[in-house]
Protein backbone atom coordinates (compact mmCIF):
# COMPACT_ATOMS: atom_id res chain seq x y z
CA UNK A 1 0.00 0.00 0.00
CA UNK A 2 1.37 3.22 -1.05
CA UNK A 3 2.16 5.68 2.03
CA UNK A 4 0.43 8.75 0.75
CA UNK A 5 -2.55 6.79 0.55
CA UNK A 6 -5.19 7.65 3.05
CA UNK A 7 -8.59 5.32 3.63
CA UNK A 8 -11.08 8.30 2.91
CA UNK A 9 -14.45 5.86 3.26
CA UNK A 10 -13.72 4.40 6.67
CA UNK A 11 -12.54 7.22 8.17
CA UNK A 12 -15.84 9.08 6.48
CA UNK A 13 -17.83 6.81 8.34
CA UNK A 14 -15.58 7.72 11.92
CA UNK A 15 -16.44 11.19 11.20
CA UNK A 16 -20.17 10.48 10.66
CA UNK A 17 -20.08 8.39 13.36
CA UNK A 18 -18.53 10.71 15.59
CA UNK A 19 -20.31 14.10 14.56
CA UNK A 20 -23.75 12.15 15.71
CA UNK A 21 -22.45 11.71 19.08
CA UNK A 22 -21.76 15.28 18.98
CA UNK A 23 -25.04 16.25 18.40
CA UNK A 24 -23.74 17.28 14.90
CA UNK A 25 -25.35 17.20 11.45
CA UNK A 26 -22.88 16.65 8.75
CA UNK A 27 -23.41 16.46 4.82
CA UNK A 28 -22.19 13.93 2.63
CA UNK A 29 -20.07 16.78 0.64
CA UNK A 30 -19.10 17.95 4.18
CA UNK A 31 -18.09 15.06 5.06
CA UNK A 32 -16.19 14.11 2.20
CA UNK A 33 -14.18 17.69 2.03
CA UNK A 34 -13.32 16.62 5.61
CA UNK A 35 -11.62 13.55 4.84
CA UNK A 36 -10.12 15.37 1.40
CA UNK A 37 -8.85 17.73 4.60
CA UNK A 38 -7.09 14.84 5.96
CA UNK A 39 -5.86 12.85 3.47
CA UNK A 40 -4.12 16.26 2.45
CA UNK A 41 -2.57 16.69 5.78
CA UNK A 42 -1.77 12.62 5.56
CA UNK A 43 0.43 13.72 2.45
CA UNK A 44 2.04 16.68 3.31
CA UNK A 45 3.22 15.73 6.59
CA UNK A 46 5.93 13.77 5.56
CA UNK A 47 7.96 17.12 4.62
CA UNK A 48 6.34 19.60 6.52
CA UNK A 49 5.52 17.61 9.78
CA UNK A 50 1.79 19.26 10.21
CA UNK A 51 1.10 16.40 12.80
CA UNK A 52 2.50 14.27 15.48
CA UNK A 53 -0.66 11.58 15.20
CA UNK A 54 0.33 8.86 13.19
CA UNK A 55 -2.81 6.87 12.42
CA UNK A 56 -5.94 7.68 10.14
CA UNK A 57 -8.70 7.00 13.26
CA UNK A 58 -6.50 9.00 15.33
CA UNK A 59 -6.94 12.08 13.04
CA UNK A 60 -10.32 11.74 12.46
CA UNK A 61 -10.66 11.83 16.37
CA UNK A 62 -7.83 14.64 17.59
CA UNK A 63 -8.10 16.84 14.53
CA UNK A 64 -12.33 16.63 12.72
CA UNK A 65 -14.27 16.02 15.78
CA UNK A 66 -11.91 17.59 18.36
CA UNK A 67 -12.10 20.64 16.31
CA UNK A 68 -15.77 20.34 15.68
CA UNK A 69 -16.39 19.74 19.36
CA UNK A 70 -17.11 23.73 19.54
CA UNK A 71 -19.01 24.35 17.12
CA UNK A 72 -21.90 24.99 19.13
CA UNK A 73 -20.36 28.01 20.82
CA UNK A 74 -19.08 30.01 17.64
CA UNK A 75 -21.15 33.13 18.23
CA UNK A 76 -20.32 35.37 15.04
CA UNK A 77 -19.65 35.11 11.79
CA UNK A 78 -16.61 37.02 11.70
CA UNK A 79 -13.78 34.33 12.92
CA UNK A 80 -10.16 34.31 13.45
CA UNK A 81 -8.11 30.99 14.15
CA UNK A 82 -4.49 32.65 15.50
CA UNK A 83 -1.54 29.66 15.35
CA UNK A 84 -3.57 27.85 13.20
CA UNK A 85 -0.68 25.39 12.20
CA UNK A 86 -2.39 22.87 9.85
CA UNK A 87 -5.76 24.35 10.04
CA UNK A 88 -6.70 23.15 13.30
CA UNK A 89 -9.92 24.52 14.02
CA UNK A 90 -10.43 26.98 11.14
CA UNK A 91 -10.70 24.38 8.85
CA UNK A 92 -12.91 21.65 10.05
CA UNK A 93 -15.09 24.69 11.30
CA UNK A 94 -15.30 26.42 8.05
CA UNK A 95 -16.38 23.29 6.43
CA UNK A 96 -19.08 23.15 8.63
CA UNK A 97 -19.91 26.91 8.56
CA UNK A 98 -19.65 27.83 4.82
CA UNK A 99 -21.90 31.25 5.56
CA UNK A 100 -19.15 32.28 8.49
CA UNK A 101 -16.12 33.97 7.30
CA UNK A 102 -12.62 32.66 8.92
CA UNK A 103 -9.05 33.81 8.77
CA UNK A 104 -6.29 31.34 9.52
CA UNK A 105 -3.43 33.28 10.77
CA UNK A 106 0.19 31.32 11.69
CA UNK A 107 3.66 32.61 11.56
CA UNK A 108 5.53 29.82 10.36
CA UNK A 109 6.14 29.92 6.17
CA UNK A 110 5.34 26.16 5.63
CA UNK A 111 1.98 25.70 7.17
CA UNK A 112 1.15 28.97 5.16
CA UNK A 113 1.69 27.23 1.93
CA UNK A 114 0.21 24.34 3.30
CA UNK A 115 -3.09 25.74 4.37
CA UNK A 116 -3.11 28.37 0.91
CA UNK A 117 -2.86 24.69 -0.64
CA UNK A 118 -6.03 23.64 1.07
CA UNK A 119 -7.88 26.62 0.25
CA UNK A 120 -7.13 25.87 -3.73
CA UNK A 121 -8.53 22.07 -3.23
CA UNK A 122 -11.23 22.47 -1.25
CA UNK A 123 -12.53 25.58 -2.70
CA UNK A 124 -12.48 27.46 0.67
CA UNK A 125 -14.06 30.94 -0.31
CA UNK A 126 -15.28 31.49 3.17
CA UNK A 127 -11.45 31.30 4.19
CA UNK A 128 -8.50 33.58 4.31
CA UNK A 129 -4.95 32.65 4.80
CA UNK A 130 -2.13 35.07 6.69
CA UNK A 131 1.17 34.74 7.47
CA UNK A 132 1.77 36.87 10.49
CA UNK A 133 2.88 36.72 14.19
CA UNK A 134 -0.80 37.56 16.04
CA UNK A 135 1.01 40.23 17.68
CA UNK A 136 1.69 42.06 14.36
CA UNK A 137 -1.79 41.50 12.96
CA UNK A 138 -4.73 44.13 12.81
CA UNK A 139 -8.06 43.08 12.36
CA UNK A 140 -11.76 43.00 14.47
CA UNK A 141 -13.41 39.73 14.65
CA UNK A 142 -16.18 38.44 16.58
CA UNK A 143 -14.70 35.40 17.38
CA UNK A 144 -10.66 34.71 18.16
CA UNK A 145 -10.26 30.85 18.22
CA UNK A 146 -6.61 29.29 19.35
CA UNK A 147 -6.03 25.71 20.27
CA UNK A 148 -3.42 24.11 21.95
CA UNK A 149 -1.23 27.38 22.52
CA UNK A 150 -0.07 29.54 24.75
CA UNK A 151 -1.31 30.14 28.41
CA UNK A 152 -4.49 32.70 28.92
CA UNK A 153 -2.88 35.67 29.91
CA UNK A 154 0.20 35.29 27.41
CA UNK A 155 -2.36 34.40 24.69
CA UNK A 156 -4.66 37.75 25.04
CA UNK A 157 -1.29 39.73 25.16
CA UNK A 158 -0.51 38.37 21.68
CA UNK A 159 -4.07 38.28 19.93
CA UNK A 160 -6.81 40.32 21.98
CA UNK A 161 -6.51 42.76 20.08
CA UNK A 162 -7.98 40.90 17.31
CA UNK A 163 -11.51 40.47 19.14
CA UNK A 164 -13.32 43.07 18.97
CA UNK A 165 -15.62 44.55 21.90
CA UNK A 166 -19.11 42.25 22.74
CA UNK A 167 -16.97 39.26 21.35
CA UNK A 168 -15.55 35.83 22.10
CA UNK A 169 -12.28 34.54 22.40
CA UNK A 170 -12.36 30.88 22.61
CA UNK A 171 -9.47 29.20 24.01
CA UNK A 172 -9.42 25.13 23.70
CA UNK A 173 -7.09 23.87 26.20
CA UNK A 174 -6.28 20.42 28.04
CA UNK A 175 -7.49 20.69 31.90
CA UNK A 176 -9.57 24.04 32.94
CA UNK A 177 -6.87 27.02 33.35
CA UNK A 178 -8.74 30.14 34.58
CA UNK A 179 -7.64 34.09 33.43
CA UNK A 180 -6.84 36.65 36.22
CA UNK A 181 -9.91 38.52 38.06
CA UNK A 182 -8.30 41.78 37.22
CA UNK A 183 -7.48 41.60 33.59
CA UNK A 184 -8.43 44.83 31.97
CA UNK A 185 -10.48 43.69 28.82
CA UNK A 186 -11.40 39.92 29.40
CA UNK A 187 -13.80 38.33 32.20
CA UNK A 188 -13.67 34.50 31.79
CA UNK A 189 -17.73 33.71 31.19
CA UNK A 190 -17.72 30.09 30.92
CA UNK A 191 -15.45 26.77 30.96
CA UNK A 192 -17.20 23.68 28.83
CA UNK A 193 -15.37 20.11 29.58
CA UNK A 194 -15.43 18.80 25.86
CA UNK A 195 -16.59 15.05 25.21
CA UNK A 196 -14.35 14.53 22.01
CA UNK A 197 -15.41 10.97 20.38
CA UNK A 198 -12.58 8.53 20.54
CA UNK A 199 -10.31 10.79 22.67
CA UNK A 200 -10.01 9.85 26.48
CA UNK A 201 -7.89 12.61 27.46
CA UNK A 202 -9.33 15.95 29.16
CA UNK A 203 -10.16 18.40 26.52
CA UNK A 204 -11.85 22.05 27.79
CA UNK A 205 -13.29 25.21 26.47
CA UNK A 206 -12.53 28.26 28.01
CA UNK A 207 -15.13 31.30 26.92
CA UNK A 208 -13.85 35.07 27.36
CA UNK A 209 -15.67 38.09 27.37
CA UNK A 210 -14.30 41.52 25.90
CA UNK A 211 -15.90 44.25 27.46
CA UNK A 212 -13.54 47.00 26.48
CA UNK A 213 -10.89 47.52 23.78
Amino acid sequence: MSPDYFPLQPAKQRLLDGAEQLGLRLGELQAQSLCAYLALIWRWNKTYNLTAIATPDGMVDRHLLDSLSIAPYLAGHDIIDVGSGAGLPGVPLSLYYPDFRFCLLDKNGKRVRFLRHVKRSLGLANVEVVGSRSEHYQGSFDVVLARAVAGLEPLLEQAGHLCRVGGRFLAMKGHPEKLSAAHPAFEEIACHRLQVPGVDATRTLVVLAKHQA
